[in-house]
């Protein structure tokens, strides 16, 4: 008779090293799958920017993204600076520079982003589910039935402050 309580196998741990330590805070509060992380970024318009959603909206910046950039490619223009993807009031934010492009080129992105944060209302920000905009003690959120009750509010304050941090840090 065998009497293991636990047995493990191919066990391994990673030590990663970061160049600063906000770094290590920023991969700490992304919510992102390193397979999700890999797709946003391997779109040149997202390679720089900073981002806070959470996977369920992946699609929907992908989507964007990849518009805006073939929007570009198509009017032979550069690509406007993205800063952030992040979530304010329960939508997604997609934060840009769109300064240096004709007017009707800013209104053809204006147009695309509008749909999408518009779109996000509709959108669970966890599983990526039809859902919907929802307050609870004064945090807006989106989600769907499933994760309505999930959402730990004072995690969400800890990343809003780690947020503001980061900023700093940053300027």
């Amino acid at each position: 008779m065998n009497n293991i309580a636990i047995k493990v196998e191919n066990l391994s741990k990673i030590y990663k090293l970061y160049d600063k330590p906000q770094d290590r805070l920023k991969e700490a509060l992304n919510p992102l799958s390193n397979e999700n992380k890999e797709k946003l970024r391997s779109l040149e318009i997202l390679q720089k920017c900073r981002i806070y959603i959470k996977n369920g909206w992946i699609d929907l910046a992908f989507n964007l993204a990849k518009d805006i950039q073939d929007l570009c490619k198509k009017e032979n223009c550069e690509l406007p600076t993205v800063y952030v993807l992040d979530s304010k009031y329960g939508e997604f934010e997609f934060d840009y520079s769109d300064d240096n492009f004709s007017k009707h080129i800013q209104k053809e992105i204006l147009d695309l982003v509008n749909i999408a944060e518009d779109k996000s209302l509709t959108i669970c920000e966890v599983c990526g589910e039809a859902g919907e905009n929802r307050v609870f003690e004064g945090w807006y959120y989106t989600s769907c039935e499933l994760h309505k009750k999930e959402i730990n509010f004072e995690q969400l304050e800890i990343i809003r402050k780690a947020k503001n941090l980061i900023q700093q840090t940053e300027k």
